[in-house]
Protein backbone atom coordinates (compact mmCIF):
# COMPACT_ATOMS: atom_id res chain seq x y z
CA UNK A 1 0.00 0.00 0.00
CA UNK A 2 0.99 3.35 -0.60
CA UNK A 3 0.81 6.87 0.54
CA UNK A 4 0.54 10.00 -0.87
CA UNK A 5 2.94 12.86 0.13
CA UNK A 6 2.47 16.50 -1.20
CA UNK A 7 5.06 16.67 -3.81
CA UNK A 8 6.93 19.63 -2.83
CA UNK A 9 9.22 22.12 -4.95
CA UNK A 10 13.03 23.31 -4.44
CA UNK A 11 11.52 26.51 -2.75
CA UNK A 12 10.42 23.74 0.07
CA UNK A 13 13.72 24.62 1.70
CA UNK A 14 12.57 27.66 2.41
CA UNK A 15 9.49 26.91 4.31
CA UNK A 16 9.81 23.51 5.80
CA UNK A 17 9.18 23.16 9.74
CA UNK A 18 12.31 20.39 9.50
CA UNK A 19 15.58 20.11 8.59
CA UNK A 20 18.52 17.67 8.49
CA UNK A 21 21.87 18.61 7.47
CA UNK A 22 24.58 16.15 7.05
CA UNK A 23 27.81 17.13 5.17
CA UNK A 24 31.61 15.72 4.21
CA UNK A 25 34.69 15.98 2.64
CA UNK A 26 34.78 13.41 -0.14
CA UNK A 27 38.25 12.97 -1.92
CA UNK A 28 36.94 12.41 -5.39
CA UNK A 29 35.64 15.58 -8.08
CA UNK A 30 32.44 16.65 -7.84
CA UNK A 31 31.19 15.01 -11.35
CA UNK A 32 32.23 11.38 -9.65
CA UNK A 33 30.99 12.44 -6.33
CA UNK A 34 27.38 13.03 -8.39
CA UNK A 35 27.28 9.51 -9.96
CA UNK A 36 27.92 7.82 -6.18
CA UNK A 37 25.13 10.07 -4.86
CA UNK A 38 22.23 9.65 -7.57
CA UNK A 39 22.68 5.54 -7.33
CA UNK A 40 26.18 4.14 -8.02
CA UNK A 41 26.76 0.73 -5.58
CA UNK A 42 23.79 2.29 -3.37
CA UNK A 43 23.98 -0.99 -1.32
CA UNK A 44 27.75 -0.22 -0.60
CA UNK A 45 26.82 3.85 1.12
CA UNK A 46 23.22 3.94 1.93
CA UNK A 47 22.17 1.81 5.55
CA UNK A 48 19.14 -0.13 5.16
CA UNK A 49 19.82 -0.31 1.56
CA UNK A 50 17.42 -2.91 -0.43
CA UNK A 51 17.01 -1.95 -4.02
CA UNK A 52 16.42 1.12 -6.56
CA UNK A 53 14.78 1.25 -9.46
CA UNK A 54 14.59 3.82 -11.70
CA UNK A 55 10.95 3.81 -13.25
CA UNK A 56 11.38 7.08 -16.09
CA UNK A 57 13.91 6.07 -19.11
CA UNK A 58 16.78 7.39 -19.84
CA UNK A 59 18.88 9.80 -19.86
CA UNK A 60 17.91 10.78 -16.34
CA UNK A 61 17.24 14.75 -15.29
CA UNK A 62 14.58 16.97 -14.17
CA UNK A 63 11.19 15.23 -13.92
CA UNK A 64 12.85 11.58 -13.45
CA UNK A 65 11.05 8.81 -10.83
CA UNK A 66 12.56 6.72 -9.41
CA UNK A 67 11.76 4.33 -6.29
CA UNK A 68 13.64 3.10 -3.10
CA UNK A 69 13.59 0.46 -1.01
CA UNK A 70 14.59 0.27 2.69
CA UNK A 71 14.24 -2.01 5.14
CA UNK A 72 11.76 -0.75 7.46
CA UNK A 73 10.17 1.82 4.21
CA UNK A 74 10.28 2.23 0.54
CA UNK A 75 9.38 5.83 -1.42
CA UNK A 76 8.69 7.15 -4.40
CA UNK A 77 11.20 10.03 -5.71
CA UNK A 78 10.76 12.71 -8.35
CA UNK A 79 14.01 14.69 -9.28
CA UNK A 80 14.08 18.27 -9.20
CA UNK A 81 17.33 19.17 -10.35
CA UNK A 82 20.07 17.45 -12.16
CA UNK A 83 22.69 19.32 -12.74
CA UNK A 84 25.72 17.03 -12.73
CA UNK A 85 28.61 18.23 -10.43
CA UNK A 86 26.96 20.28 -8.96
CA UNK A 87 23.21 19.47 -7.26
CA UNK A 88 20.98 16.55 -7.19
CA UNK A 89 17.53 17.24 -5.51
CA UNK A 90 14.44 15.05 -5.27
CA UNK A 91 10.68 14.86 -3.45
CA UNK A 92 9.27 11.98 -2.23
CA UNK A 93 5.49 11.90 -3.99
CA UNK A 94 4.94 8.46 -1.84
CA UNK A 95 5.75 6.13 0.70
CA UNK A 96 5.17 2.75 2.00
CA UNK A 97 4.41 4.02 5.45
CA UNK A 98 2.29 7.02 6.29
CA UNK A 99 4.73 9.33 7.90
CA UNK A 100 5.19 12.64 5.81
CA UNK A 101 2.99 15.97 4.70
CA UNK A 102 6.05 17.36 2.30
CA UNK A 103 9.94 15.73 2.09
CA UNK A 104 13.14 17.12 -0.45
CA UNK A 105 16.21 16.34 -0.52
CA UNK A 106 18.74 18.58 -1.86
CA UNK A 107 22.14 17.83 -2.32
CA UNK A 108 24.99 20.29 -3.19
CA UNK A 109 28.28 19.54 -4.14
CA UNK A 110 30.89 22.20 -3.93
CA UNK A 111 34.83 21.75 -5.16
CA UNK A 112 37.31 22.34 -2.62
CA UNK A 113 40.27 21.28 -4.57
CA UNK A 114 41.40 19.25 -7.51
CA UNK A 115 39.97 16.02 -6.11
CA UNK A 116 38.07 17.15 -3.30
CA UNK A 117 34.30 17.97 -2.78
CA UNK A 118 32.45 18.83 -0.30
CA UNK A 119 28.85 17.37 0.07
CA UNK A 120 26.01 18.82 1.80
CA UNK A 121 23.08 16.77 2.14
CA UNK A 122 20.07 18.74 3.45
CA UNK A 123 16.82 17.21 4.22
CA UNK A 124 13.29 19.34 4.14
CA UNK A 125 10.53 17.83 5.60
CA UNK A 126 6.66 18.13 7.70
CA UNK A 127 5.85 14.73 9.47
CA UNK A 128 2.59 13.59 9.71
CA UNK A 129 0.46 15.40 12.03
CA UNK A 130 -0.20 11.87 14.48
CA UNK A 131 3.34 11.40 14.66
CA UNK A 132 5.00 14.82 15.78
CA UNK A 133 4.96 13.38 19.24
CA UNK A 134 7.42 10.50 17.97
CA UNK A 135 9.30 12.85 15.98
CA UNK A 136 12.35 13.72 18.11
CA UNK A 137 12.86 9.48 18.19
CA UNK A 138 12.16 9.66 14.19
CA UNK A 139 14.53 12.71 13.71
CA UNK A 140 17.70 10.91 15.89
CA UNK A 141 17.09 7.67 13.72
CA UNK A 142 16.81 9.50 10.80
CA UNK A 143 19.74 11.89 11.04
CA UNK A 144 21.74 9.17 11.55
CA UNK A 145 20.74 7.09 8.14
CA UNK A 146 21.98 10.94 6.41
CA UNK A 147 24.99 10.95 8.39
CA UNK A 148 26.16 7.70 7.83
CA UNK A 149 24.97 7.62 4.44
CA UNK A 150 27.02 11.11 3.83
CA UNK A 151 30.08 9.15 5.96
CA UNK A 152 29.96 5.77 3.48
CA UNK A 153 30.01 8.30 0.28
CA UNK A 154 33.39 9.52 1.34
CA UNK A 155 34.81 5.69 2.52
CA UNK A 156 33.69 4.34 -1.03
CA UNK A 157 34.97 7.20 -3.09
CA UNK A 158 38.04 6.57 -1.45
CA UNK A 159 38.22 3.59 -2.60
CA UNK A 160 36.93 3.10 -5.59
CA UNK A 161 37.68 6.82 -6.95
Amino acid sequence: MWFNVQPAALDYADRAPFRLRAEAYVHAPPHRVFEIVTGEAMERWLPDFVALRWTSAEPYGVGSTRDLDLRALKVRERVLAWEPGRRFAFTIVETSLPLLVQMIEDVHLEPIAARVTLLRWNVHYAPKAPLRALHPLARGLFGRLWTGAVKNIAAYALENG
